[in-house]
């Protein structure tokens, strides 16, 4: 299971594959081949004399090495089937992909982010899979329900959530992950933080942490900036009970009741209760990972290099509820992956689709590159088990909150949208604008980009 400190070694993988594959009603194995395309007969058990065909499989630029490993794989499972890699940088991965279609010359598979659903859907990029599934008769409910939904995309729409499937997921998974300091907590002999924990238990507990020279200066804080792995302050939002954005994302909905008493709650957090750490330009270390912190709200994504805390014990806990609403919900969002409409070899492309999202391939993605599944019987097989020994042995909780969760960045122009409120909410946080301001602005600064976005797309 090589060195990946989220994949509970004690699993026995054949049993595990063999109770997954049933589950999603396939079963890919090393002795079988791609299908040819609908309605072509072939042995399955001899490879002589089938036709070879190259795929062109494009992602942005991470874990290359290991996702040359995982293409090795699936082409040594389907050797009628090679696959060419094309990798760019994330800054430019998602022009050149609009760039090759509008030329004709797109790859056949791309991975995608639902910052792009939705113009992708919109400009013929990505065709819909719903045939294709159909056609082979899987079974959706074996994955996390949200995650399908963010795939979906309905024409007429700016939003996705509804319509036909473009982009499968291969991940579900989560800006807020709450982690704690264990050696801290039991060195001021705080209760290890648990289910009963509200926003205020935060305040409370955050105070027996923060230490305040007579300078203003801060030796430490109960808790790192108090937005998610995304820089954002969605979570608090849902908790609260409301939302950022209408429902078919015609206007931002920050000034609302519930939404306010989260960006004053985050804003409150840093300037009156003093408990949590105001944003830092140029920031050079992890405050959680260095011990300036007790407790941090981040990315699921940095559980990875936690791993190699020495240091002290650390956990995730389950996130705290509202006092009033009684919700927790933590947001969730989906990478995927997509056919482009100048795929050559539909059925080929969809055969890896398949191998990596529930078959052998879901396993090693799993293993290997992101330990997040979107796919439920490999996410419950491998990572949300409850006897685990190494950190977090506390993982397991994430999956009943990713089953609950709301899902964000479902827009037109989620990117641009990100930057706005990033530098609204520091803005109210380092006390430039007051929270009237920042949210005021906040609001205008997102209906125009939502207004924008709604006459490129519909006219």
């Amino acid at each position: 299971m090589e060195n990946n400190a989220l994949v509970n070694k004690q699993l026995s993988r054949r049993s595990f594959l063999q109770t997954a594959a049933a589950t999603a009603g396939v079963m890919v194995t090393a002795a079988c081949a791609a299908p040819m395309p609908a309605g072509d007969a072939m042995d399955s058990g001899d490879d002589a004399g089938m036709e070879t065909v190259e795929l062109r499989l494009a992602y942005w630029g991470f874990q290359v090495e290991k996702q040359g490993k995982l293409q090795e794989a699936f082409q040594g499972a389907y050797p009628n089937i090679k696959l060419q890699e094309d990798i760019t940088s994330w800054s430019n991965y998602w022009q050149k992909m609009l760039a090759s279609t509008a030329a004709g010359d797109s790859p056949d598979i791309m991975h995608h982010s639902p910052y792009y659903h939705v113009r992708f859907a919109h400009n013929g990029v990505t065709i819909p899979l719903d045939s294709f599934i159909e056609r082979d008769g899987i079974d959706l409910n074996d994955f996390y329900e949200g995650a399908i939904t963010q795939g979906r995309w309905q024409p007429g729409q700016i939003r996705c959530g509804s319509g036909d499937l473009h982009a499968f997921p291969t991940v579900w998974h989560s800006g807020t992950m709450w982690f704690w300091n264990k050696n801290w907590f039991a060195e001021k002999g705080i209760p290890d933080p648990d289910e009963s924990w509200t926003w205020d238990t935060i305040v409370e507990a955050g105070k027996e942490f923060t230490v305040i020279n007579d300078d203003g200066s801060a030796e430490s804080y109960g808790m790192d900036k108090p937005v998610d792995g995304n820089s954002r302050m969605n979570f608090w939002i849902f908790q609260a009970g409301g939302a950022f954005y209408d429902e078919d994302y015609n206007g931002c909905l920050i000034k609302e009741d519930a939404p306010m008493e989260a960006f004053q709650w985050m804003v409150d957090l840093v300037n009156d209760h003093k408990v949590a750490m105001p944003p830092e330009a140029n920031l050079q270390f992890n405050p959680f990972q260095t011990g300036r912190v007790a407790f941090a709200v981040m990315g699921d994504w940095m559980i990875p290099s936690f791993s190699e805390i020495e240091e002290f014990e650390w956990d995730v806990f389950t996130p705290p509820a509202h006092p009033v609403t009684g919700k927790n919900t933590i947001d969730a969002y989906q990478n995927g992956i997509s056919i482009t409409s100048s795929a050559e070899y539909q059925d080929e492309s969809w055969e890896y689709i398949k191998w990596l999202t529930m078959g052998d391939g879901a396993v090693m993605y799993a293993e290997t590159i992101f330990p997040f599944p979107a796919h439920i019987p490999t996410a419950e097989g491998l990572i949300y088990v409850q006897d685990r020994t190494a950190p977090p042995t506390q993982l397991w909780i994430l999956n009943q909150l990713l089953k609950d969760a709301t899902s964000v960045f479902n827009g037109p122009a989620e990117g641009e949208i990100a930057s706005i409120a990033v530098e609204e909410q520091e803005a109210a946080m380092l006390q430039v604008k007051t929270v009237e301001e920042a949210t005021d602005d906040l609001e205008s600064r997102v209906n125009a980009v939502l207004e924008r976005s709604r006459e490129e797309l519909l006219g």
